[in-house]
């Protein structure tokens, strides 16, 4: 389609009423015969697009959309794309001299003025964070702010449009046409084998799509300026990498990094490199590698891990990995080049203790270091201390087991070593006996496991196998030790919720606005009953600043630390979603934790959320009209 049949489209788009052919003319540009010979062409390949009478032309606006998605696809469609690509047009303007009309972008995104201006404030919100300023005048508009708060931007702005597929090279390398990913790759990852260091694959792509938002900005000329206070706060070895990786880039693509730009690709590089050689560091060596400053805050991080949240921290490979990690973390933080990472939703859902637990961590050190820690490199935190998480349980997850079968050579024995085998990581044979007369002596087991009828019945749970242990037989032990499990984990979980919940700890259907309404109510209501202090509203709420407790539809709020005087549970169960920090939230469920109680509320709250992220069960539970009915809707989700 000829660009001027594609403008004319584009007024109709944004017109209400008719529209003359003399005014579109006036406003193209060109003759009135033009006007409705592009008319007569735009409707022959394209049936009643545009309608006409004696009041002029009007179109089929849904018809022209589509039509115009299908001529090209590369035009945002939705709120977020036209934000996307706003924002990346005016971060592509040289100076506040050059800016960009509003009526321009209108007619590049098919849209209405008013749409735009719409859009405009939307975008104004995104970029806050980052320093930046949209500016407006006279229906012109133009970026205020740093070159280094621009890449920061759209590197956001990638990662989000690509966020489904960030381990998928090929959509990395769509908005860099002009750069080649694999050559790039290969230059960083032969240049660090040669100075012994080594990236992982999340960190890598990070990098590459860092480096070539850098390049692209280098080529347009957009580049920091040079300070004569800047100085370079690195060894040796990392200047020389830096430098080699540079050259390398330099050469196959005909940039040239000022001396501004090589000491910001240095920090940026450096964030992300881990020693080769790791595992010749230890516990004894590793202030050779750590500076004291940083060692000194990773102990104390370290001390946090073991006082509160009962980790395991004597393991040496686990502190050697951890320390590094947050070396290098404390780094990104100066520079403002954090690290995003594709499994944080992952992480926050399916393992939320472990994310709670760096949550608090990320917000220790965001007090030592005075920068914030984001879900990225918080889930980079979760993803290093969930090997080292010991999850303290009230009992042992195994069934425990009496082997029935009358004595026979050693045949019991043998099918003895065969269940275990098989069930080694669900089940322990406590016994074998060889009546039914010597189980009265036995008091502490979940199972009989027979080869022979019993003579009576009994209390506990019992199944009837072949000698031979079959493969049937084992279906049929493994679905019985699920069973057991299931009712053992029922009956663990309700008795430990009854510990810590209450009547007077349950509400429904209150008129919260968002989540301070909500939280100062029952803060309140707990203070007055005993179990927190004045201060653990502000403790909550601060702990929602490092990172929300919405998981979709529900919010699990609590303090940053096992510091409140009893343990408790609060529920409040809204049908009319409450905002919660953006997201909507219907059930939330507050807890107050005293030290003595955290392995109750580990237990506790990896089960719910667990069992709440299943919408089914939710809405079960949000049917619940008491507190009784709420408690027993929970154990019911199991």
């Amino acid at each position: 389609m000829k660009e001027n049949a594609l403008s004319l489209i584009n007024i109709l788009i944004n017109e209400e009423h008719w529209v003359k052919s003399s005014e579109l003319a006036i406003r193209m540009n060109i003759s009135t015969r033009s006007i409705k010979s592009y008319i007569n062409d735009i409707n022959d390949n394209y049936k009643n697009l545009i309608e006409s009478s004696k009041n002029g032309y009007k179109i089929d606006k849904a018809l022209a959309i589509k039509l115009i998605k299908d001529l090209n696809p590369s035009v945002p469609e939705s709120p977020r794309e036209r934000i996307n690509y706003i924002v990346k047009r005016l971060a592509n303007c040289s100076d506040t001299s050059d800016k960009i009309e509003l009526f321009d972008l209108s007619e590049e995104l098919f849209v209405s003025y008013e749409t735009i201006k719409k859009d405009i404030s939307k975008a104004k919100k995104v970029i806050e964070e980052y320093g930046l300023e949209i500016v407006i005048e006279k229906n012109k508009v133009y970026l205020l702010g740093s070159e280094k708060n621009k890449r920061e931007l759209l590197a956001h702005i990638l990662y989000k449009e690509f966020s489904n597929n960030i381990l998928n090279v090929e959509f990395l390398k769509k908005p860099f046409p002009d750069y080649d990913f694999d050559v790039i790759k290969n230059i960083l990852l032969d240049s660090c084998k040669r100075y012994n260091y080594t990236i992982n694959e999340y960190s890598l792509n990070n990098l590459i799509i860092s480096i070539m938002i850098s390049m692209d900005r280098i080529k347009q000329n957009f580049t920091f300026k040079i300070s004569d206070e800047s100085k370079s706060c690195f060894g040796f070895r990392e200047n020389e990498l830096s430098i080699d990786i540079t050259n390398q880039i330099e050469a196959e693509y005909g940039i040239h990094y000022n001396s501004e730009e090589l000491e910001q690709f240095k920090v940026m590089l450096i964030g992300y490199l881990l020693q080769a050689d790791f595992q010749l560091i230890n516990e004894a060596n590793i202030h050779k590698f750590i500076n004291k400053e940083d060692l000194d805050i990773i102990n104390q991080l370290i001390k946090e891990l073991k006082q509160y949240h009962f980790l395991d921290v004597s393991n040496s490979d686990f502190i050697v990995r951890f320390a590094l990690h947050i070396k290098n973390l404390i780094l990104r933080l100066k520079s403002m080049n954090c690290t995003r990472n594709p499994l944080v939703e992952q992480i926050r859902n399916s393992c939320p203790l472990i994310f709670d637990c760096a949550v608090a961590i990320s917000y220790k050190l965001e007090q030592l270091v005075g920068y914030k820690v984001n879900d990225d490199e918080i889930a980079f935190i979760a993803l290093h201390i969930g090997s080292a998480l010991v999850h303290e349980k009230a009992e042992d997850d195994k069934v425990e087991a009496v082997l029935l079968f009358p004595q026979y050579y050693d045949f019991a024995s043998k099918l003895a070593m065969q269940i275990k085998e098989e069930f080694s990581a669900s089940l322990n044979i406590t016994r074998v006996i060889t009546t039914f007369e010597e189980l009265q002596f036995i008091k502490d087991y979940d199972l009989v496991i027979s080869t022979i009828p019993l003579a009576s019945k009994i209390e506990k749970e019992y199944v009837l196998i072949n000698p031979f242990f079959f493969t049937k037989d084992k279906n049929i032990i493994s679905s019985k030790v699920e069973a057991i499990k299931l009712n053992k984990k029922k009956i663990h979980l309700k008795k430990q919720l009854l510990q810590i919940s209450s009547k007077d700890f349950f509400i429904k259907n209150y008129g919260f606005y968002n989540e301070e309404e909500a939280i100062k109510y029952m803060s309140h209501k707990m203070h007055s009953l005993g179990y927190v202090d004045e201060d653990f509203y502000n403790n909550v709420i601060e702990r929602e600043k490092s990172s929300s407790t919405a998981f979709d539809y529900i919010a699990i709020p609590h303090g940053m630390k096992a510091n409140s005087l009893k343990t408790g549970m609060f529920i409040l169960l809204n049908e009319k979603p409450i905002n919660w920090g953006g997201s909507h939230v219907n059930i939330v469920i507050l807890f107050a934790i005293n030290s003595d109680d955290l392995n109750i509320f580990h237990d506790v709250f990896d089960n719910l959320i667990t069992l709440l992220l299943e919408k089914n069960n939710a809405n079960n539970i949000l049917k619940s009209e008491s507190y009784e009915q709420c408690i027993n809707s929970i154990i019911n989700c199991l």
